[in-house]
C-alpha cells in the first residue's frame, strides 16, 4: 500500500519532491531538444521547397522558353512545388516547434531553480505546494 504524502516527515517530503523535480527537469530538457531539432528539420524543408519553386517559376516566366513544352513543364513543376509548400506550411511548423522547445527549456530552468534553491532553503510543505501551483 503506497504511503500517503501526509505521513512523510518534512525531510522525506523534500527528498521525494527533489526526485520528482529531477524527472520533470530531465523530461523537459529531452522534449525541448526534440522540439528544437524538429524545428530545424521544418526549417530545411521551408528552404528546400521554396528555393526550387522560386527558381522553377523564374525559369518558366523567362522568355527563353516561350511557347515551348519546356516552359509549360517548368510552370507546372513550380505550381506543384508551391502547392506542396503551401499545404505543408513548413515555416509555420518550424516556428511552432521553436516556441514549444523554448517553453520546455524554460520550464526545465524553473524546475532546476525550484529544486536547487527553493527546496533546500527550508520552505515548508505549504510553501512548496504554492510554488508548484
Amino acid at each position: 500500500m503506497p504511503i500517503k504524502m501526509t505521513e512523510l516527515t518534512d525531510e522525506e517530503y523534500k527528498e521525494r519532491t527533489i526526485t520528482e523535480a529531477d524527472r520533470v527537469e530531465e523530461d523537459c530538457v529531452v522534449s525541448g531538444k526534440s522540439q528544437l531539432n524538429t524545428a530545424d528539420i521544418w526549417h530545411y524543408w521551408h528552404f528546400g521547397l521554396g528555393i526550387p519553386a522560386t527558381a522553377l517559376a523564374a525559369l518558366a516566366a523567362a522568355d527563353l522558353f516561350d511557347g515551348t513544352p519546356l516552359s509549360q513543364l517548368l510552370a507546372t513543376a513550380a505550381a506543384c512545388v508551391f502547392a506542396i509548400s503551401t499545404f505543408l506550411n513548413p515555416s509555420q511548423k518550424s516556428s511552432a516547434h521553436q516556441v514549444a522547445g523554448n517553453q520546455y527549456l524554460a520550464l526545465a530552468k524553473k524546475t532546476r531553480r525550484f529544486k536547487e534553491i527553493d527546496i533546500p532553503s527550508g520552505s515548508d510543505r505549504s510553501e512548496l505546494r504554492e510554488q508548484l501551483a
